[in-house]
């Protein structure tokens, strides 16, 4: 189960405002979303997502995430800060 301090730290890290809908644990929108996706990927999906929450259980896995968004998420690219 989603917290609201793990939605709004999301919707922190994601650029969205406060009080933006987040998809529920199934992956829907309301009554919308979910995956649409090609069949033949969906077990390499499931795999994705199992492994995915294994991991999210792992303080160093979170600390490691929390450190990749902090640093590079939203920051312009390297090749275009050479430039610019």
């Amino acid at each position: 189960m989603v917290t609201s301090i793990a939605k709004s730290k999301t919707q922190e890290c994601m650029g969205l405002p406060e009080g933006a809908v987040l998809p529920d644990k199934t992956g829907h929108f309301g009554r919308f979303g979910g995956k649409f996706v090609p069949e033949t990927i969906m077990p390499a999906l499931d795999q994705l997502e199992k492994a995915y929450l294994e991991a999210k259980e792992d303080p160093s896995f979170n600390a490691e995430l929390e450190y990749y968004l902090r640093e590079y998420v939203g920051r312009r690219r390297l090749s275009i800060m050479r430039r610019g």
